[in-house]
């Protein structure tokens, strides 16, 4: 009849219209504040203003990454790259940093990229960061160490636990005695603190006590924070 035509088709509108209304989801934190965080900015001024070089290594998930392109955006004269396994050799990464200082280079052998990026980080307070630097060919490493020496910028390396370990066991050793020598302070973040559960629990607004305590649970598993935070986002 009429009126359960009528029902019907307010029960379609009003699903058409609950479709069309754009769902307002909270918004994640841009940044937040965690005591890792924080370890590592210390870690990268130390070697930023004594021209010194710094590893900051460990578990994935952890913030480093985050806290190191955060970093390179706020801090005049930081640039920030990201090695793999398709640019680790010496002439993919001297390209790599060309690119990110904006050099306009004056040939492409490997001796004049790396004049010039020596070029561009003399005279003042620099950094070079280089993220999953566990990826990097032995002359890529030297030849970081080589534009350490002769340009006074600082550099941090960082990745996983296997940057630590290539630089100080096995055979290895010897080759890499000047490179490690020269490393004035090492960080290792093997996992996510409790202060950086809480720091993204608070961001997220999450008060619940059942809610905290499995969260915490989720960032000691492997993935640590980006797990959770991935958790969170599904949520």
């Amino acid at each position: 009849d009429n009126a359960a035509i009528e029902a019907k088709l307010s029960a379609w509108l009003a699903r058409r219209v609950a479709l069309a209304t754009p769902v307002e989801l909270p918004s994640a934190p841009h940044w937040v504040d965690t005591p890792t965080g924080r370890a590592i900015e210390k870690a990268l001024t130390f070697a930023r203003t004594r021209s010194k070089m710094a590893l900051v290594y460990g578990g994935a998930g952890v913030g480093k990454t985050t806290a190191l392109e955060r970093y390179a955006r706020n801090i005049p004269r930081v640039w920030y790259v990201r090695a793999s396994p398709a640019n680790g050799s010496m002439a993919a990464l001297l390209r790599e940093l060309c690119d990110v200082m904006a050099v306009y280079t004056t040939g492409w052998k490997n001796a004049a990229l790396t004049s010039d990026v020596i070029w561009r980080l003399t005279g003042e307070p620099s950094l070079v960061i280089v993220d999953e630097a566990q990826y990097l060919s032995i002359p890529a490493l030297e030849q970081l160490r080589y534009i350490h020496d002769e340009s006074g910028a600082g550099l941090v390396l960082s990745g996983n636990e296997s940057v630590y370990s290539r630089l100080t066991g096995g055979h290895r050793r010897a080759e890499f005695a000047q490179l490690f020598s020269r490393v004035g302070r090492r960080l290792r973040i093997s996992m996510p603190k409790d202060g950086d559960v809480a720091a993204v629990l608070d961001a997220w607004r999450v008060t619940g006590s059942r809610e905290r305590a499995y969260a915490a649970q989720i960032a000691s598993l492997p993935g640590g924070l980006r797990g959770l935070v991935t958790l969170l986002e599904e949520a």
